[in-house]
């Protein structure tokens, strides 16, 4: 029902469809179980093409072929739910207009309710399905699109950072507290959306700005056509994206992801010098940065001796526990030669359930290392994401009951480190107020259940009420 996934628009460009297929690869680290793609064409034609699987499998070279026009939109999506049907691939169509969205609304039982009850019928269980029809149905009562996505702001309550395709038209809006990304460029004279600014490089395209909280953009132009009154400015970026989820060469607020994360190792580094070990390396390749910015502060050598298979995918965002654990055992392999005899000092980017981290520790030492310890450049992560990142409940969060021992016990490793809050906040060169920390602090900046209230211990063990 609800996604972490990469939204990609082109308005009025001759290769509107390549250009988006290649923005959906850079993408692809969002969403890897659906992609899909609408294009429109003079006089009134829509293509639609949408499927389970990556990218490259989706789309073959005729399917891109095939979706003429000169406005494209497209997204990659990865469920937090387990409802990974073809019906749940976006983007999805609601009359003339076709929506796609990275997000979790939070009040979608009511919303859908209230829907159905208007004689709306839906063919998914799926966030932008209800996003799309919410848009017309507002829009033929309020009297054009714009209303209508500012009524949706005022009743649909959570994260969406999307973008809406209609006849020789593509718009960007984004959710008032601006959890997600998403960001504007421009290719040859022409409007571009993206989840993130990797994929902009990626077609050529120059960065132009974010979409703000709450804002409406008419891409071709890139003029704003409307703001929410509930737009919260400059947002509350949602602090994963810096730590983990978005692409190191992408951009946020002008923050390079990269030198984020290398100043979140430098500054773990001066929060817990390590006095004994030989060398320091990262679990790539998220933790390569981190790791990088740790080496120079701390004047450990860098030693990349952990080897990713990249064929095997975010063990992360797989749906099933097992399929994590399988997908960990044939990710990552250690060089025996770098590591044998020594005193290691592994840089991680998060803990989440312990379930790769586990398995690694116990790797390097079979490979020989003499002391494993962890220097992980998050705070420990306590608390369940209600925004869009499947985290699951705080059962499945290995910091949630823990102390940082009991987790260092049971991963297996000698020494365990956690950047601070502060130090993250200084490397992400943000203040506490502009970022949701939720998931490490407990801090929830919107309602997230159907009543309008915030979590508590029921939701954090359960799940949303309502859902």
């Amino acid at each position: 029902m609800h996604e972490e996934c990469g939204v990609f628009a082109v308005a009025g460009h001759p290769d509107a469809a390549y250009l988006t297929y290649v923005g959906l690869l850079a993408l692809q680290h969002r969403g890897q179980e659906a992609a899909g793609m609408v294009t429109f064409r003079e006089p009134d034609v829509f293509t639609c093409h949408k499927d389970l699987g990556l990218v490259v499998d989706v789309f073959s070279k005729g399917a891109v072929a095939d979706l003429s026009g000169k406005y494209a939109l497209g997204h990659v999506r990865y469920s937090t739910k387990g409802s990974n049907t073809r019906e749940n691939a976006q983007p999805h169509k609601a009359g003339h207009l076709w929506v796609a969205s990275n997000g979790d609304v939070v009040n979608y039982t009511s919303q859908r309710i209230f829907l159905e009850q208007n004689d709306i019928t839906f063919l998914s269980t799926n966030d932008g399905e209800l996003l799309a029809k919410s848009i017309l149905f507002n829009s033929q009562r309020k009297g054009g699109l714009v209303p209508g996505i500012l009524q949706l702001m005022n009743h649909v309550h959570g994260t969406y950072s999307a973008g809406l395709l209609t006849s020789n038209k593509v718009m960007a809006f984004r959710d008032p507290a601006g959890i997600r990304p998403l960001v504007l460029g421009q290719k040859d004279g022409c409007g571009v959306l993206s989840s993130e600014t990797c994929a902009l490089d990626a077609i050529g395209a120059k960065y132009i700005r974010e979409v703000a909280p709450g804002e409406i953009v008419d891409l071709e132009t890139l003029a704003t056509l409307g703001m929410s009154k509930n737009a919260i400015n400059p947002g509350r970026m949602c602090i994963f994206e810096y730590i983990y989820f978005a692409r190191p060469d992408s951009k946020i607020r002008n923050n390079l992801l990269w030198q984020a994360r290398y100043e979140m190792g430098r500054q773990l580094a001066i929060e817990d010098p390590e006095k004994n070990s030989d060398i320091v390396m990262p679990v790539p390749e998220t933790g390569n940065p981190c790791a990088a910015g740790f080496a120079a502060q701390s004047g450990l050598p860098l030693t990349p001796a952990i080897v990713k298979n990249h064929y095997v995918g975010r063990t992360f965002i797989k749906p099933e526990q097992s399929q994590r654990m399988e997908a960990v055992r044939i990710k990552l392999n250690v060089m025996r030669d770098l590591v044998q005899g020594k005193n290691v000092m592994v840089m991680e980017d998060s803990i989440v359930r312990g379930t790769t981290t586990k398995i690694l520790v116990q790797k390097l030492k079979d490979a020989g290392a003499k002391r494993v310890s962890l220097a992980i450049s998050s705070p420990p992560i306590k608390f369940p994401c209600f925004y869009g990142i499947d985290t699951g409940v705080r059962k499945d969060l290995i910091a949630a009951d823990l102390t940082v021992d009991q987790v260092r016990e049971y991963i297996g490793a000698d020494q365990l480190y956690y950047l601070s809050l502060p130090g993250l906040l200084k490397a992400c060169k943000g203040e506490l107020s502009q970022f949701c920390t939720a998931c490490l602090s407990g801090d929830y900046p919107i309602p997230v259940n159907e009543d309008g209230s915030l979590p508590g211990k029921a939701e954090w063990e359960n799940g949303r009420q309502g859902v």
